[in-house]
């Protein structure tokens, strides 16, 4: 039984290469040229020249150029409204911000009004004493 050819075996390589790189999200993440395949396969530039595969390449890289080109402008619309919604959220968190420190402000010297000192409203709680264990009584019956 004669060995199968070579050129069936790259031929099957690539393009199940250029496959995956077609389906790729998103379009054109996956790069597409001589080189890279040729990396992603592991066969030689040369032997893709060879048997012609340039070309198939070359089609399938201006196919995905092209899908690329006109997702590019649907995702474009898509991220200016997430960056329009992102801004307003923007805008509506530094007003919260500014209102937040307004109630600060007030805290601090209505603490200076009654005669408290501001620098004890930072000062970290101390935690409870913990030297002996809570322990609860098994006697009690719940029912």
């Amino acid at each position: 039984m004669p060995r199968p050819r070579e050129e069936d075996r790259v031929r099957e390589l690539v393009c199940d290469d250029l496959r995956e790189a077609e389906a790729a999200i998103p379009p054109g993440s996956v790069s597409v040229n001589p080189f890279a395949v040729s990396q992603r396969t592991h066969v030689h530039r040369k032997t893709l020249e060879r048997y012609g595969l340039n070309s198939m390449i070359r089609e399938t890289a201006e196919r995905i150029r092209t899908r690329s080109e006109l997702m590019s402008r649907r995702e474009r619309v898509a991220v200016a409204d997430r960056l329009t919604e992102r801004d307003s959220q923007i805008a509506t968190l530094q007003r919260a911000n500014l209102l937040l420190l307004a109630r600060v402000a007030l805290a601090e010297a209505n603490c200076q009004r009654l005669g408290v000192d501001p620098a004890e409203l930072w000062k970290p709680m101390t935690p409870p004493p913990r030297a002996t264990p809570y322990v609860p009584s098994g006697k009690r019956r719940w029912g």
